[in-house]
This record gives structure tokens, sequence and C-alpha cells, in this order.
């Protein structure tokens, strides 16, 4: 991994610039990004296992010893069994536990063995006006970018949206929408641009140029959502966020951009549920 000259940084704000110039080893970010990964998997695997037995464990049992098997996958695949599993408290609870694991993690490896602070990682400049609205301008654009993929796809491999989606149809009620909101657009957008472009495109652009980081960058963003038949739109999304971030210099411009992308979606599916179809 050779150290490529960066692209010129064109600031949105004046303040500490994140590390782009610097230069953080290359196994280092690796296994960094790893373990990191590695151990929010596991964070909300267990925090969802947790959760559903201690809601539905004598059920799973029932149908587990009475020879169910396929009744009981047939039943945990339904959008209303999802549903009922993941309420909104439930997706709130699963999202808040790994968003800490995810970013506390984060910080205290980019910390010790790094020795980044908070202005390398894209928190060295505040949040005005101007910089939301460029986010709320990004957002928008990287949604409407995102949905025309999606519809080029859906005509030509069909429909496959994401289980997400059909789990917030059955979410009903302002108190459900308030949580699901804090979960999707407060938690998820802050977790992902903390680790994603925050930590690991800004150890990456330090090495390639602009177009090869955003790009792995942006589809291991993809992977990690675990939906490959979504894997070009979301890897576009994660692709454009890595870009505006380098231009602007600013996580919390990131971060208003993808509380836009998500938040827009969640509004629309509880007004139009049909459109999660």
């Amino acid at each position: 991994m050779d150290l490529a000259t960066p692209q010129p940084l064109e600031s949105i704000d004046a303040g500490p610039e994140p590390a782009f110039r610097k230069h953080w080893g290359g196994w280092t970010l690796i296994w960094m990004f790893a373990a990191i990964l590695l151990t929010f998997y596991v964070v909300q695997i267990v925090t969802t296992v947790v959760i559903i037995f201690a809601r539905y464990g004598e059920t799973i049992r029932h149908l587990a010893l009475s020879g169910q098997q396929a009744e009981l996958v047939k039943l945990l695949k339904s959008p209303e069994m999802l549903g009922q599993m993941f309420n909104a408290p439930s997706l709130f609870v699963i999202q808040l536990v790994s968003t800490a694991a995810l970013v506390g993690l984060t910080w205290l490896l980019c910390r010790d063995v790094l020795g980044a602070r908070f202005p390398d990682l894209g928190l060295g400049r505040k949040l005005t006006w101007r910089t939301a609205m460029i986010g709320v301008a990004a957002g928008i654009g990287l949604l409407l970018l995102s949905s025309a993929l999606e519809a080029i796809q859906e005509r030509l491999l069909g429909a496959h949206p994401q289980a997400i989606l059909k789990v917030f149809t059955q979410h009903h009620g302002a108190f459900a929408f308030v949580l699901d909101t804090c979960s999707v657009a407060v938690l998820a957008p802050f977790a992902e641009e903390f680790f994603f472009r925050g930590f690991f495109f800004t150890g990456l652009v330090q090495r390639m140029q602009l177009g090869t980081a955003a790009l792995l960058s942006g589809f291991l963003f993809g992977l990690a959502h675990a939906d490959l038949y979504n894997l070009v739109p979301l890897g576009v999304l994660g692709t454009g966020l890595a870009y505006v971030y380098y231009r602007s210099g600013n996580l919390w411009t990131n971060i208003v951009a993808h509380a836009t992308i998500n938040g827009t979606q969640l509004a629309l599916i509880f007004l139009f549920p049909a459109m999660a179809k």
C-alpha cells in the first residue's frame, strides 16, 4: 500500500482537518476494521437473540421440540412475526447497544492504537446551518440516485426489498415512528459515518487516490449490510458519502446526509407502506 498524494481538500468551514494527510499503518487499518466490525456483529446478534428469547422463548421451544421446524422457519420469516419480534422498542434497544459497541470500540482503538483524536476522525468542525443544508442536499441527491438504481435493478431482476423495510411496515403509531426515527435516522447515521467514513475511508485515502478509496469503502459499506441483492445501490450510497466527507472535511455534514436518506425512506414507508414491497 503505497502512500499517494491526497486529493485537494475543499473545506466547507474553517477548523481542523481530518487525518487525510497522515499515514496510519495499512495492516493496522485492516485488523482494526475486521475486529471492530466483527465485534459489532457479535453484539448485535447476541442482543437480538436475548430479546427474541425473552419474548418468544416458550413458543420457539415448543415448535422446535414438537418437530414443527418448518412451521417455525415459516413463522419467523413472515413480515407479521418479524414486526412483532422486532417492534420499535426492541429495534431501538438493539440499535442503541450495537451503536455503543461500534462507536466505543472505534474510538478506543483509534485513540490508543493510531493516536487519533476527534478532529482526525472528522469531528473537529462544528455543525452550522450551512453545513446542515449541504448535508440535506447531498442526502436527497444520493437518495434519488440510489432509488434510480433500485428501479433499474427491479426491472431487470425483480423486486427484492430489504427485510428491515418489511419490519417497518408492521410498526404503527406516533411512538413507534419516533423510536424508529431515533434508530435509523440518529443512531445508525452517527455510528456508520464514524466508522466507515471517519475511520476507515480516512485510512484508505491516506494511501490511495480518492476514487479508489471511495469505491472500496463504499462497497465494503454495502457488503456490511449483508444484503447482496442491494449491494450496488448501497455501495453507490457509501461511495457518494465518502466523496461528500472528503470534500467537506466535516463528519457532521455526512451524518446529516445519512440521516436525510434514512429518515426520508422511513417517513415514506410510514406514509405509504406499499412502497416497502
